[in-house]
């Protein structure tokens, strides 16, 4: 098995282009929210949410975009 982990954002009209990034981060807009990944974890099947792998998605793309205003 393979685990993914997702955070969805609130939807944002503005919003209307995909990313690819290092690092395995990626940005998908979406009508229901914005989809932020990613985590690949190889031979894991659990359900349970990561809090810390929340956060380094999070962080990962903030510090992304941040470097783009630069």
């Amino acid at each position: 098995p393979v685990r993914g982990q997702l955070l969805v954002l609130q939807p944002q009209a503005d919003v209307n282009y995909c990313l690819l990034a290092d690092r395995g981060l990626h940005m998908y807009p979406r009508s229901d929210g914005i989809l932020l990944g990613g985590t690949h974890d190889y031979g894991a099947s659990s359900l349970e949410p990561d809090r810390a792998a929340s956060a380094r998605i999070l962080a990962g793309h903030q510090a992304l975009f941040a470097g783009m205003r630069a």
